[in-house]
């Protein structure tokens, strides 16, 4: 699991955010920051958005990183207080396997925790919490778990709305 966090293109560097679970993983993890790496990246679009309406970001696990870059650059495009409402739904299973949540709180106007163990925020799945936001006129974004996906799709469709997902497979 490696999701990417913020890009300089100026620079010619990226941030990503790794999960240590295998043996490739925990070789970045021992890399030290600003460690040259050859790699394929990004693969695939970024996120396309419009400048009027709500925003829904649902995340879990790693995929928290997108979201991040996606709400950080859209708040860049605007004055201060003029980008659309940004609700931020991230679930993981336990108060221990969240991060970044100083940046989340930077770049959303609402942030909605849910736990599968109910250590921190509510109890439940991130995509029940996300359901009472799926409104009319809402943008959707996701990158998680497949399931995790799959269930915010879902509840979507039951309320006429489409929506962008990153996907991070491993290749």
């Amino acid at each position: 699991p490696i999701s990417i966090c913020s890009a300089d293109p100026d620079a010619g560097t990226f941030t990503i955010l790794v999960k240590l679970i295998g043996p490739g993983t925990r070789l970045l993890g021992a890399m030290r920051p600003g460690t040259p790496v050859d790699m394929l990246a990004p693969l695939g679009t970024s996120f396309t958005w419009q400048a009027q309406g709500p925003m829904v970001l649902v995340a879990g696990g790693v995929g928290v990183a997108p979201m991040v870059f996606l709400a950080r650059s859209v708040r860049a495009q605007f004055p201060e207080g003029q980008a659309p409402r940004i609700h931020f739904c991230y679930g993981a299973r336990s108060a221990d396997d969240f991060v970044m949540l100083e940046e989340i709180h930077r770049v959303c106007d609402e942030l909605v925790l849910t736990t599968n163990d109910g250590s921190m925020g509510a109890r439940g799945f991130v995509t029940e919490a996300a359901e009472r936001l799926l409104t009319p006129g809402t943008q959707v974004f996701t990158c998680g778990p497949n399931p995790m996906m799959s269930d915010l799709l879902r509840r979507m469709r039951a309320v006429g709305l489409e929506g962008q997902v990153s996907l991070e497979n491993m290749m």
